[in-house]
């Protein structure tokens, strides 16, 4: 059994799977669903729960989240847990876009950042899930105090690409895409490792208890509600997996949350 654990968030599934894949990690990968972000209470009481069954089998246990919304409530459940550490920084768009989303933040606080993953979910699970393809002047009260979308692009494909500039044309505003890769996020993964890591990546999915998941393994595709600046977007996460993301735009499916 692999000594490294990592407890995703599964907003970032797909890309925790890729570098694991292409550095070779000897890790195992735990995924709770990203619907936890529908209240950040949910998030600390999952993580502790897996944290409980997961802690004593390896000998570290990399946390893939941000701050994610708890006030500092996930840190202190993380105390208890000596081999436990979670990736520094609020949320994912500052763990993917490091000094760039800081300076952008400076620069530009009224910035509404879209990751590949938001951005392939934004039409179904931002602007129908907010009804604004029904009352479309609602935008400009959702949306009022954003002045420019960033896409930080793990990948510059042509599909997701179009999806952000949908995104920047339905919200009105100027979109800037900074290409970020997979480096930071994997470097500070392999920043918290106890050892270098190694080879041949497994991944388990896990559910906190009461839920269930059918149809086999699949991705959660989030989607921003107006939020809350400076700091922080205020989100919506859908349920279903990557390869759902078609559908949902079609029919606008999703669940509240706070990321």
């Amino acid at each position: 059994m692999a000594q490294v654990a990592i407890l995703a968030c599964g907003a970032l599934a797909r890309e925790i799977r890729h570098v694991a894949q292409e550095r070779g990690w000897d890790v195992d990968i735990h995924i709770l669903p990203a619907r936890l972000h529908n209240d950040p209470r949910a998030i600390v009481r999952a993580v502790e729960e897996e944290l409980e069954n997961l802690s004593p089998r390896y000998q570290r246990v990399i946390v893939a989240y941000g701050d994610c919304g708890t006030g500092g409530a996930l840190d202190r459940v993380l105390e208890r847990f000596p081999n436990a550490r979670r990736l520094p920084g609020p949320h994912c768009y500052a763990i993917y876009g490091g000094k760039a989303y800081e300076e952008q933040m400076e620069k530009r606080p009224g910035t509404f950042f879209l990751t590949d993953f938001l951005a392939r979910g934004f039409r179904g699970l931002v602007w129908k899930g907010l009804g604004l393809d029904r009352y479309p002047s609602l935008r400009d009260v959702y949306f009022q105090h954003y002045t420019d979308v960033v896409w930080l692009a793990q990948e510059e494909d042509p599909k997701t690409r179009a999806r952000a500039e949908e995104a920047a044309r339905l919200l009105g505003l100027p979109l800037t895409v900074i290409p970020t890769g997979y480096d930071a996020l994997a470097e500070q993964i392999e920043a918290l490792f106890p050892t270098a890591p190694s080879a041949s990546p497994q991944e388990k999915e896990e559910e906190p208890k009461g839920q269930h998941r059918g149809g086999g393994s699949q991705e959660e595709v989030p989607e921003p509600i107006p939020p809350r600046l400076p700091d922080h977007h205020v989100q919506r996460v859908g349920q279903g997996g990557e390869e759902a993301a078609g559908a949902a735009e079609d029919h606008g499916q999703g669940q509240d949350v706070r990321g």
